[in-house]
């Protein structure tokens, strides 16, 4: 129940300072609250998706900024609390299907054990076949989870993972406001 509590305080604390907009204040928080509510009946899952979490919007981060300055993502509870419903949804039907939200959204699945940086590192092997100049993939293959990435538009992100039923499998699901991927326009 302790925990609970703790974790209810650290999404306020959290949801916060997402709300200012400030990704220090952000990593602030994050920080203070692990260090705050860490005891030794603290799970280890609480301090693993905090860092978890940062680890992922600083991997993002890197990789929009190869092709634009400026417009970094930043973490939005409500956004993962979206893509978590999802998450939980494709791992108990099996199905890795785009959900109807309104928001853009990359999927991943692994068979392995997997984090939010393993499927932003997936995504980002699709760049090779980003053609900017054509704004297309090239050889038919698939970079639509790339340029979603990179959607410069695209602020903030919320992410979701969920394990299979028969525990095979982990899906990630991420999603981002406003969505990109517009036909016909570029993603920055």
């Amino acid at each position: 129940m302790m925990f609970r509590v703790k974790t209810f305080i650290f999404s306020i604390i959290v949801l916060f300072f997402v709300g200012c907009g400030t990704d220090q204040l952000v990593e602030y928080a994050i920080d203070k609250a692990v260090d705050e509510f860490k005891t030794d009946d603290t799970p280890d899952e609480f301090i693993t998706e905090a860092e978890e979490i940062s680890k992922m919007i600083e991997r993002s981060n890197e990789i929009r900024a190869e092709v634009f300055v400026g417009s970094p993502v930043s973490w939005s509870l409500s956004i993962a609390l979206s893509a978590q419903t999802h998450a939980d949804l494709l791992a108990v039907n099996g199905k890795l299907e785009h959900s109807q939200s309104q928001y853009g959204e990359n999927l991943f699945v692994s068979f392995d054990v997997a984090n939010y940086s393993d499927a932003v590192n997936n995504w980002y092997e699709e760049k090779v076949f980003y053609d900017y100049a054509s704004n297309s993939c090239t050889g038919g293959q698939a970079c639509g989870h790339y340029t979603q990435l990179v959607w410069e538009e695209s602020t903030e992100v919320g992410c979701g993972k969920a394990t299979t039923i028969d525990q095979s499998a982990t899906i990630i699901v991420c999603q981002y406001n406003p969505p990109g991927n517009y036909t016909g326009e570029s993603p920055y």
